[in-house]
């Protein structure tokens, strides 16, 4: 086996990325499965995955993970932790090419000595999830000026948090605006790794000048919040709910699963690929179709980027 980011340095979307999230660590961890002579394991996984992709209908799922197939870059890797901790795979960019897919054998139930799996359709979508994420982190500088993509990603937050929230919570008109305005500060300020006040101002963008009077000075106090899910702070802050912030960090972790929280509370490229892939019939995230609208949009955009990925297909032996 080898780690991946002794050959590989992690990328991330933005400089000032916390990188101690857990899903950057747990990806660390990771140890890929190097194909030896004689060994079936990636002959039996490759057969498996093949057949799979010859039984579903077309869509730009099945188009992005033929380009995997057919260089033979996705691997098997095995998490040192080796329970099932919601850490699907990882990426390998070598010079902004995409060296590598790599699936986490533990969370996504494949044998590691031989390649077989009974959870072939979970391994399909992660290897389209983290083809997302690689093709976020190569075009990062572009994808930071794409204001369609940007605005969706604003756009399904607002709808997958209303729904985590749960039907406890019922906002007027005006909490609504005020919730849309924060949800955008966080995105930009943790999503996007924006300054403070960039963030503001992004935020408050169309906002009415009466609301922004309002609001601003209470906005202030904001910075000193260091994660995504300090999102669940700020609401109380905003005086937008009365519950404590690890209420509805639990109930997240019970509704997305493990993966689809680090998912949204991580960063850009993590976000996208669970808007995208949430879409789908997918097992190892725990929420499904939120706005179609919004996902196809988001798809759409991403896939001129997801065929502007180059490839290095003799990185990773």
């Amino acid at each position: 086996m080898e780690n991946a980011f002794k050959s590989f340095p992690q990328i991330y979307f933005s400089r000032s990325t916390n990188t101690d999230l857990p899903a950057f660590v747990g990806e660390r961890r990771i140890l890929i499965i190097k194909k030896k002579p004689n060994q079936t394991i990636y002959s039996t996984f490759y057969n498996n995955l093949e057949i799979y992709m010859m039984k579903i209908s077309s869509s730009l799922a099945k188009k992005a993970v033929a380009k995997l197939i057919e260089r033979q870059i996705i691997f098997l890797g095995k998490d040192l932790d080796s329970s099932k901790n919601g850490i699907v795979g990882t990426v390998a960019i070598n010079r902004k090419a995409l060296a590598g897919v790599i699936l986490e054998v533990a969370d996504l139930e494949i044998d590691p000595t031989t390649g077989e799996t009974s959870n072939i359709d979970s391994c399909f979508y992660a290897s389209y999830f983290q083809f997302i994420r690689a093709a976020v982190l190569i075009n990062r500088d572009e994808i930071r000026q794409d204001s369609t993509i940007m605005e969706s990603c604003v756009q399904f937050l607002f709808y997958l948090l209303l729904r985590l929230l749960g039907k406890n919570i019922q906002f007027n008109d005006k909490q609504k605006e005020i919730f849309k305005i924060l949800i955008s500060y966080f995105f930009y300020r943790h999503q996007m790794s924006e300054t403070h006040p960039l963030s503001v101002e992004k935020a408050f963008k169309g906002v009415s000048k009466e609301l922004s009077d309002e609001l601003l000075s209470e906005f202030d106090s904001l910075g000193k919040y260091k994660t995504m899910r300090d999102i669940f702070s700020a609401m109380l802050d905003l005086k937008l709910t009365t519950e404590m912030p690890n209420t509805y960090i639990i109930s997240s972790l019970k509704k997305l699963n493990s993966t689809g929280f680090f998912s949204v509370f991580t960063s850009l490229d993590y976000l996208i690929a669970f808007i995208i892939i949430s879409s789908y019939p997918v097992r190892f995230i725990g929420t499904n179709v939120i706005n179609t609208t919004i996902q196809t949009k988001l798809e759409r955009s991403m896939y001129k980027y997801i065929n502007k990925v180059n490839f290095d297909t003799t990185a990773i032996k």
